[in-house]
């Protein structure tokens, strides 16, 4: 009965270590402020894995596969990262406090400030009589005859 106790004592204790422990601070959230011209969607995230982390452990930490259970999943094995839509209160309050987790990202629409008249491309002249852009040419040996 005492080896049997000790051994259950044994096994217990092995088993508690190889629950990955949640970390004490969350990872870093990168977020742009919301501005007209680039808004943040909703609830839609960029998840940065560390390096050596499996999305799998990620899966095992967060008790849920969440390929199957959110909205939107997109796996990026290559970057080993995913981007997900799911509840900002799990991703705060869960996602973010896995030590595999690198960084997360709000995912938002970009759309860059287009300059169609730029002062690059102003005319040679300004008298409105003459050539637009200067003329020049080539010298060409070859072409001659």
């Amino acid at each position: 009965m005492r080896y049997i106790l000790s051994f259950l004592c044994i096994f217990y204790t092995f088993s508690i270590a190889t629950v990955i422990k949640r970390a004490s601070d969350p990872c870093p959230y990168h977020r742009i402020d919301d501005s007209p011209g680039q808004p943040l969607i909703p609830d839609e995230y960029l998840v940065n894995l560390r390096d050596n982390y499996t999305i799998e452990q990620h899966f095992q930490f967060l008790g849920q596969n969440l390929s199957q259970t959110a909205d939107i999943f997109h796996h990026m094995p290559i970057l080993n990262i995913y981007h997900i839509r799911i509840d900002e209160r799990f991703m705060h309050k869960i996602i973010r406090y896995d030590p595999g987790v690198e960084s997360v990202s709000h995912n938002m629409v970009f759309a860059p400030e287009l300059h169609w008249h730029s002062d690059d491309t102003k005319p040679y002249h300004s008298n409105a009589r003459q050539k637009r852009w200067k003329t020049r040419e080539a010298f060409l040996p070859w072409w001659e005859d």
